[in-house]
């Protein structure tokens, strides 16, 4: 799921533009090795997990709404829960 199976072929039509995509989930962000360590897998119905491995964090946003709605306010609550996961390190 961490890999991106693109085989290095370029991205040409994609509803998240040049972010990779692995075996069932968008790799959010890359390693140095190529493995993801940021894995999320959006649906259209405002349903959206995400897995950071780095911060040992996983989180899901169940929203009765549509996803390009709700993408900005999902960006902010992720920002806020990444700085709070941060500041226990």
């Amino acid at each position: 799921m961490r890999r991106n199976w693109s085989g290095g072929l370029p991205i040409t039509s994609s509803p998240r533009g040049q972010i990779a995509y692995g075996l069932g989930a968008w790799l959010d962000e890359v390693g140095a090795d190529g493995t993801g360590t940021v894995l999320s897998s959006p649906g259209s119905g405002g349903f959206v997990p995400l897995v950071d491995y780095g911060r040992r964090m996983v989180v899901v946003f169940a929203a009765a709404d549509d996803i390009g709605r709700i993408a900005p306010t999902i960006v902010a609550v992720l920002a806020s829960a990444r700085a709070a996961v941060d500041r226990t390190k």
